[in-house]
């Protein structure tokens, strides 16, 4: 046990005095990389993300949402009062070719160059509305569901912000107005498909209505002097009389819903937070990329300075980690003494 410590010990020595002896190798290569990656920075184009919330406007059936997230329910076989009634379908329409079209081909407005500017992102990419084009505009169009929320978040990177915000705020109207326009659709054919039952229902009852008067008028005492046979015929037209009188207020009822469900012109999509246009760069982050420079440089300058150990011929001085840590102090006051110097 005591030959193992001692070993362990000894390999961190020689670990130790491997970095003393190169120490202002690993300056260097920390310094170099810090340099370039603030020069990075500074020249690297700055990006924007422009972000709109969506707040959920219904509920989907759980079978429906399993169905979905597993796979086996693809949208064209979802039911129609399901995409009405939930926004778990969002992220589709907005990734949808009929929404991204006319988002492509939508005049905006916003600055460029210090001067106000209309033109549609079609223009503003500078590119012809294909297949490419499309594909290419859907990748930079990023949507994000909330499981435990429902929020649905949309997103655009682009190096103006103005134009970012006004390609998000798009995205939300044309996915509003994509469902006003389904559910106007959907309407209008429930309540053609509900009328044209209602005429079926209405002219079977008055057919059944002018049967069952003939049948009481013929057999007034029925129930008292008519045959078995009659009784039951009467009986039977009754039935079917409540049955399809049943049946019509029902349809009758169903179309004045339709009707009401047609007039109202509530927004469908809820939006929590519109875009607007950020402040902020969302790309290069400095903070974060000059973390990452820094370990990066600690990691090569620690394979540079083993394997220039490793290739030498003279042998590493024997050294602690006291010895390390005061040498790296020496070469900080050196530092300083030499840009004092300098002044």
């Amino acid at each position: 046990m005591t030959s193992l410590a001692e070993e362990i010990n000894n390999k961190f020595a020689n670990y130790f005095s491997i970095i003393l002896k190169y120490r202002r190798t690993y300056y260097l290569i920390i310094v170099v990389s810090l340099l370039c990656g603030l020069l990075f920075v500074n020249i690297a184009r700055k990006r924007y993300t422009a972000r709109s919330t969506i707040f959920p406007t219904g509920q989907v059936s759980d079978i429906g949402m399993l169905a979905k997230v597993a796979g086996y329910m693809p949208m064209d076989f979802l039911n129609e009062g399901m995409v009405e009634s939930s926004s778990f379908l969002f992220p589709d329409i907005i990734r949808s070719r009929e929404v991204l079209v006319e988002v492509l081909t939508t005049p905006l407005e916003f600055h460029k160059g210090g001067e106000l500017i209309r033109i549609t992102p079609l223009e503003y990419f500078k590119a012809n509305l294909n297949d490419a084009t499309i594909l290419r505009f859907r990748k930079r169009v990023k949507v994000e569901s909330s499981l435990r929320t429902g929020l649905i978040t949309v997103s655009f990177t682009d190096r103006n912000p103005e134009f970012a915000a006004g390609v998000v705020n798009l995205i939300v109207d044309e996915l509003d107005e994509f469902n006003r326009t389904k559910r106007k659709f959907k309407a209008k054919e429930n309540i053609e498909y509900i009328r044209g039952r209602l005429d079926d229902v209405g002219k079977e009852l008055a057919q059944i209505e002018d049967t069952l008067t003939k049948a009481l008028e013929q057999n007034r005492n029925y129930q008292t002097q008519g045959s078995p046979r009659i009784r039951m015929e009467i009986e039977s037209l009754q039935r079917e009389y409540q049955i399809k009188s049943s049946t019509y207020t029902m349809l009758a009822q169903q179309l004045e819903q339709e009707n009401l469900k047609r007039r109202r012109d509530t927004p469908i999509v809820s939006i929590l937070d519109r875009a607007s246009p950020p402040t902020k760069p969302s790309f290069p982050r400095k903070k974060l990329l000059t973390l990452s420079i820094l370990l990066v440089a600690l990691a090569v300058g620690t394979l540079v300075i083993f394997y220039r150990e490793s290739t030498g011929k003279a042998g590493a001085p024997a050294a602690s980690q006291q010895n390390l840590v005061s040498c790296i102090r020496e070469d900080i006051v050196s530092i300083a003494r030499f840009f004092k110097g300098r002044k």
